[in-house]
């Protein structure tokens, strides 16, 4: 089930079998308000139909994820999604130097949620908790 989409930046897709959300990023630098708006429908239904994993597929991406962007996912929203039942994040590492540096930057203001690193999609699958 589609959740969300703007083809410049990501699509964001629930899957039943295994239960997670994916985030599949094409594009990092997406202005801050577009993404609480992907971030907070995501979580409605993650809420929903309690999900404990979300996938953040970065493997394409070759920028960067913007500061303000960092810290609201951070601070605001990784307590929000703890408290409403994510318990992992698993990121497929991006190929660039610039992408895997970002990927770093946002994983360190995470705390409260396991965060897991893959080479790709498949390895991120085997790892969903349901």
């Amino acid at each position: 089930m589609q959740i969300y989409q703007n083809p410049k930046f990501i699509t964001v897709t629930y899957f039943e079998k295994p239960k997670h959300i994916l985030f599949d990023w094409v594009k990092l630098a997406i202005p801050l308000e577009d993404l609480k708006t992907l971030h907070m429908k995501a979580y409605e239904v993650a809420v929903e139909k309690k999900v404990k994993t979300l996938i953040a597929e970065t493997s394409k991406v070759t920028d960067v994820l913007f500061q303000e962007c960092i810290e609201w996912f951070g601070k605001d929203h990784v307590p929000r999604l703890a408290a409403g039942g994510v318990s992992r994040i698993i990121t497929v590492v991006p190929k660039t130097a610039l992408g895997r540096l970002t990927t770093k930057s946002w994983q360190g203001a995470v705390q409260g949620i396991e965060i897991h690193e893959v080479a790709t999609l498949d390895d991120a699958i085997k790892l969903v908790v349901e």
